[in-house]
């Protein structure tokens, strides 16, 4: 079934959807519709067989009158879904007023009393349940064995930039190569000396980066979850959010507790035995719930 998946959320939320995605069908019957730059990492991980933009389907006159553009582009496709708030019901009108008989829309995010983890909420959307043992279908390329991303889309989730800056100093004088991501949200951050600068790549660069890394060490941020559904050991840091709702999802992460921040010499512990292959394994969104419990591994 030629299936149009409506997407416009951030990079997280791309990938956290992307086991629901999954289950529409053949990646090949499946087109992504929002920011392109994003929606590769799916069409490149096998999940999707192509990416476009809004704009070029004329999406935006889906809240009026659709435009003719946009009643050709959806002629081809026999199910659409949508993940985007349509409270009156606006979008699924007039997308099923151009012809096509199956029409899903949903909330781009779930709702503030969702219990369990957000990429079950996607599926949850479709009418499946669990979280399956999704993976991106990156290739490994090469890269630092440790890669970081000291920032995310805000400030109070962000564990402190010169921890950062201490657990990369640590790493390095252990031997290890690492890499910071900085993208806009960092664009103010300085890079410190002997840490190898990647500000800007394309996700599916990065996602192939990772994909060969041994440990990937961030905040509440879409590149943890790019990293774990890469294969790559995880420890995120939560500040505000929730790590039961939105924590990356896999067997190899470590989640920094919302209530306090690790200290920098029991990250390294951990970043050490993930890369080891040691068995600071979760399951069933569990995480670290104090100071101690972080020193104690």
């Amino acid at each position: 079934m030629r299936t149009l998946v409506v997407h416009t959320g951030g990079i997280g939320d791309l990938v956290l959807a992307c086991p629901a995605i999954k289950t529409l069908g053949d990646a090949a019957s499946i087109t992504l519709a929002g920011d392109v730059s994003r929606l590769r990492l799916a069409v490149d991980g096998g999940v999707a067989g192509e990416a476009v933009s809004l704009d070029s389907l004329d999406f935006h006159t889906v809240f009026s009158t659709p435009s003719k553009k946009l009643l050709t582009a959806l002629a081809v496709f026999e199910r659409v879904v949508v993940w985007m708030k349509d409270g009156d019901g606006t979008i699924a009108g007039v997308i099923r007023g151009c012809g096509v008989g199956d029409v899903r829309c949903f909330a781009g995010v779930p709702p503030e009393d969702w219990v369990g983890h957000a990429s079950a909420y996607f599926l949850d959307c479709l009418g499946e349940a669990g979280v399956n043992n999704f993976r991106l279908g990156l290739s490994p390329t090469s890269g630092p064995d440790i890669l970081m991303q000291p920032g995310s889309g805000s400030m109070k989730k962000n564990w402190p930039l010169n921890n950062f800056e201490a657990l990369s100093e640590a790493l390095i004088a252990q031997g290890h190569g690492v890499g910071w991501c900085v993208g806009p949200a960092e664009e103010s951050i300085a890079v410190p000396e002997g840490v190898e600068e990647f500000r800007e790549v394309d996700l599916v660069t990065v996602g192939g980066m990772l994909a060969g890394a041994q440990c990937f060490v961030g905040n509440d941020s879409g590149l943890g979850h790019v990293a774990a559904t890469v294969g790559c050991p995880v420890v995120s840091m939560f500040g505000p959010t929730d790590p039961a709702v939105w924590a990356p999802w896999g067997a190899q992460v470590v989640r920094g507790h919302r209530d306090e921040w690790p200290a920098v010499d029991a990250v390294q512990v951990a970043v050490d035995r993930l890369r080891r292959g040691g068995r600071i394994i979760y399951n069933a969104g569990s995480h670290y719930e104090t100071q101690a419990e972080w020193q104690g591994m």
